[in-house]
């Protein structure tokens, strides 16, 4: 029989001054079915644990805050499940919806150091080895560090999410997914607070450098089977990053994305410019690239960038991709900061057959090697559009697509 119980019967108070972690944990470890959290305010003082078969159903206005300074090591987190560090005995069917979840990044940010074994991550949400991951219709609030993170994660819906922090902090991305996560959909997620979140919105990180503290307990590994369908933002650092070096990024649908950035609406630069890079670019072991990205697609964006920089642009793609398009890529030119922000930066590839179609800016379609600068191949095709294409080699071409660069479609496939 289906067993429902409130929070309020093991003794939370939701005053916003008593701490109701216990209280909380005792309803959750009640083995109850589903666990209620009415409207009020809860201090946390210590990492929730949900187990498997449990559903918590807050209540909008569930304002569920960690309190200062709880979260100050390793493993600390807002709301994590049981098995969080147990690759052998995976949770199953864990259910969250509703309320506000407050990571409180006044107190409990994750330090400032690059490099640490034993810091707290800042992260609100973290899920590791779960079958069957549901978050529904919630809010994720000042967080310290990712909102949410997750790896070993297989079969999850992540839907109806709201971001809003006043206080963003750096490394603040939305929802973070790193090694062997699979078989998802990720949709209808919202960041409507400027700047916030300050770094990715969804993050696919099959790689990355795991002694960073908010790195600490994942893995690297496949990401496969994901569907990305309603990114949102006002003025977001990027929409999406997709970071592969040796791991598979496989089977990837992007879809209606709208809104502001200021950094890249697709990040793909193989995090070779972040304060802690991964690959040694200079390395003869990557002269032809890193990466390995195939069948991904992204389609319907309609983006504005916040960046005037000569050298920013709104896709930039540096790891090798086989059947990787785009598609109805649209430039929102009446909202840029700049019209110099190149739409497509692509170099630092393997040799792979480029294919751009639809080109509002045909012109400025070029290719740089070597200080020469060529225009791509341009042929018709059956419609009488302008279509452009290029083989590249091993000289690393860079290709750009310059201002008001919208386009239909782009095709990279790696020979």
């Amino acid at each position: 029989m289906y067993k429902s119980v409130n929070v309020m019967d093991f003794g939370a108070k939701a005053n916003g001054r008593t701490d109701d972690a216990h209280a909380i944990q005792k309803a959750l470890d009640s083995g109850a079915d589903e666990v209620i959290i009415p409207r009020g305010r809860y201090k946390i003082g210590h990492t929730l644990y949900i187990g498997s078969n449990t559903r918590i159903t807050a209540h909008p206005y569930a304002h569920i805050r960690l309190a200062n300074n709880a979260c100050t090591k390793r493993g600390d987190f807002l709301l994590a499940n049981k098995n969080h560090n147990d690759n052998e005995h995976r949770n199953e069917n864990i259910t969250v919806k509703g309320g506000i979840w407050d990571g409180n990044n006044a107190t409990n940010a994750k330090p400032k150091c690059l490099f640490s074994e034993t810091a707290n991550s800042g992260a609100i949400f973290s899920f590791k080895n779960v079958n069957k991951l549901t978050l529904s219709t919630l809010t994720l609030s000042e967080a310290g560090g990712y909102h949410a993170r997750f790896c070993r994660i297989n079969g999850f819906l992540f839907e109806n999410i709201h971001f809003c922090s006043l206080h963003p902090v750096n490394n603040n991305d939305g929802i973070h997914l790193n090694g062997f996560c699979e078989n998802g959909i990720i949709r209808n997620l919202y960041a409507n607070t400027p700047g916030s979140p300050s770094d990715d919105m969804v993050a696919l990180n099959a790689d990355d450098i795991m002694t960073r503290p908010e790195a600490l307990d994942m893995e690297c590994g496949y990401i496969r089977n994901i569907v990305i369908d309603g990114l949102h933002a006002s003025k977001c650092q990027s929409f999406v990053r997709i970071l592969s070096i040796n791991s598979d990024i496989t089977n990837i649908s992007i879809s209606n994305v709208t809104g502001g950035f200021w950094g890249m609406a697709v990040n793909m630069d193989a995090a070779r410019y972040c304060m802690t890079p991964i690959i040694d670019p200079n390395s003869p072991e990557f002269r032809e690239g890193v990466g390995r990205v195939e069948n991904v697609h992204l389609s319907h964006f309609r983006v504005h960038s916040f960046n005037d920089s000569k050298n920013a642009s709104y896709i930039r793609l540096e790891s090798n991709m086989y059947n990787f398009t785009v598609d109805d890529f649209v430039r929102e030119e009446e909202l840029e900061a700049s019209h110099n922000v190149k739409t497509l930066r692509l170099l630092n590839i393997s040799p792979s057959h480029v294919t751009l179609k639809g080109a509002t800016n045909e012109a400025c379609a070029k290719k740089f090697a070597k200080g020469k600068e060529e225009a791509l191949v341009e042929t018709e095709n059956e419609l009488g559009k302008t279509v452009y294409s290029s083989d590249f080699d091993t000289d690393m071409y860079d290709v750009r697509l310059y201002e008001n660069g919208s386009f239909e479609r782009l095709e990279i496939n790696r020979l």
